[in-house]
């Protein structure tokens, strides 16, 4: 397929099947863009004589038989720790690799298991599922053979990877150490002395006590991301791209302090927050901030456990009752600001952005944008704010290295734009925002995932000018077959549809929208 900058105003595609006509329109300027194809197959489902696939010579054979098929892509994520459950969406950490993707054979080969330790193991007799409970046992305890011999010798390479990643390595490895100390109990049924860290240098101590430990998972880390690069080097050699979410971007949003951060370096304001990890310094940090707060876990979708306090009694009850603060699932604490919020999804190369459309809400701030009415475009926002809106989304997508879809939610307050969160991914608006504008955006987001530019694609950058007519997105609710839910709505989500009003005045649109949604309004 072709696409030609002399094509309509709309970039028709071109089809040619003539060879001398395809060379004839690179000539004209115009981008090849080759069908392909792909595989979505996990590490863990390649074969493997030792519990589970890794990254060894399945996986390598794998990337020979992609390529002799023609095959241009490989999904093989999540590459992420396993946590509670054995889920791959529960990990300790979203930047470690899963240990149990090390492949042992490889180790051999490194000089640092035997075949026979390898072998002499139980790896149970189902080789179509995985046992995670042996594999434990096993998998760890040959890793500490393999530190045992190697880590001296990889001392100075250890080291360059600890420096390198430093932002998270030596706090997952004290945190997987105290893991293992405490029997793999969860955070809430540690001593109180490092849950709450009561004593001054408790930290320090427990760093020197579990040292040997946290070196362990060090290396343990270190063998993995060894093999996770070879054989991704030895996949692109081979014409095949790896595809999947960027575990760094998703840590940037989602990490409180690296967010933060990132928002200072670009002057972006954002409501005053914190992160905490206890109910004792959720008490303490939130003495500079002013009621009423919006308090949520951390890495959660649709506002799950979200919810608006007024006074410290009201904060403490929620993290005794809805959750429970640690180190391993810190809870996010802003101030509530009262606003107008705004939500905006767009398309991102790493450098650039497409906006397709802005969409502003018009219920009171703190509502989940899942629940609230949406209205394209914006009825109640200056063209400064409009053009700060599209800068500050191109300037943080461009920052995230964002390839794909983006959403970034806003709140303007006297006329000043706040960020509230930013999520790389897509939301529950873009199939709105591709209705209501004709823009395929999953489409062109999964262009860019697999390789190719804005510019490629042909799209306008910045904000695609509107539509002119107005859509308004309400949403729809299940209230009457679920006699129980309270129906006051928050920050956490309770809608279970939508549907979609278009008119040529915002009047006409939220009416219809309001008629599909079945929503009553009282007389008066």
């Amino acid at each position: 397929m072709l696409y030609c900058p002399s094509a309509d105003a709309n970039r028709a595609p071109l089809r040619f099947f003539c060879a001398a006509g395809a060379t004839f329109l690179r000539k004209q300027g115009c981008s090849l863009i080759e069908r392909s194809a792909g595989i979505l197959l996990p590490l863990s489902s390649l074969p493997s004589p030792h519990g589970i696939g890794t990254m060894g010579k399945a996986a390598y054979d794998f990337a020979d038989f992609l390529a002799a098929a023609g095959q241009k892509y490989w999904q093989l994520l999540p590459l992420g720790p396993t946590g509670c459950g054995d889920s791959p969406y529960q990990s300790f950490s979203s930047l470690a690799g899963n240990p149990y993707f090390i492949d042992l054979d490889l180790l051999v080969e490194d000089g640092l298991l035997t075949r026979e330790e390898v072998n002499g193991r139980d790896w149970g007799a189902d080789p179509r599922r995985v046992d995670y409970g042996r594999l434990y046992e096993n998998r760890f305890s040959l890793l500490e053979t393999a530190k045992a011999r190697g880590f001296a010798r990889d001392r100075e390479a250890v080291a360059a990877f600890e420096a390198e990643n430093a932002h998270w390595l030596p706090d997952y490895a004290l945190f997987m150490a105290l893991k293992r100390h405490f029997h793999m109990k969860p955070w809430s049924e540690w001593d109180e002395d490092i849950r709450l860290r009561k004593s001054a240098g408790v930290l320090a101590r427990y760093r020197e006590l579990l040292r040997e430990d946290a070196e362990l998972f060090t290396y343990i880390q270190f063998l993995f991301f060894r093999q996770w690069a070879a054989l991704r080097n030895y996949v692109h050699a081979r014409g095949i791209r790896i595809i999947g979410s960027s575990n760094e971007s998703i840590d940037m949003a989602e990490d409180r302090e690296r967010f933060d951060t990132l928002m200072g370096q670009l002057g972006i304001a954002r409501p005053k927050g914190c992160l905490v990890e206890s109910v004792e310094e959720a008490m303490a940090k939130t003495e500079e901030l002013e009621y009423p707060l919006i308090v949520r876990p951390s890495y959660v979708l649709g506002g799950r456990a979200m919810q608006i306090v007024y006074d410290q009694a009201e904060l403490r009850q929620y993290l005794k009752e809805a959750v429970v603060a640690s180190h391993e699932h810190p809870v996010l604490i802003d101030q509530y600001m009262v606003g107008r919020e705004v939500e905006v999804d767009a398309i991102s190369d790493g450098n650039d952005v497409c906006i397709p459309g802005i969409m502003e809400q018009i219920e009171r701030s703190g509502v989940h944008s899942g629940d609230s009415i949406a209205v394209y475009p914006p009825q109640h926002l200056s063209q400064e704010i409009i053009e700060t809106l599209t800068d500050y989304t191109r300037e943080i997508a461009k920052a995230m290295n964002v390839k794909g879809l983006v959403n970034i939610q806003f709140i303007v307050v006297k006329d000043k734009v706040y960020v509230i969160e930013v999520n790389p991914r897509a939301s529950r608006t873009v199939p709105f925002m591709s209705k209501i504008t004709g823009i395929n955006m999953v489409e062109y987001a999964t262009r860019i995932a697999l390789g190719e530019s804005l510019k490629d694609t042909g799209l306008p950058l910045g904000l695609v000018p509107d539509k002119g007519y107005v859509a308004i997105k309400a949403p729809v609710f299940s209230f009457s077959k679920l006699g129980l839910v309270e129906i006051k709505l928050g920050p956490e989500m309770k809608s279970t549809g939508e549907v979609m009003g278009i008119g040529h005045t915002y009047q006409e649109a939220l009416y219809k929208a309001v008629v599909a949604a079945h929503l009553t309004v009282p007389a008066g």
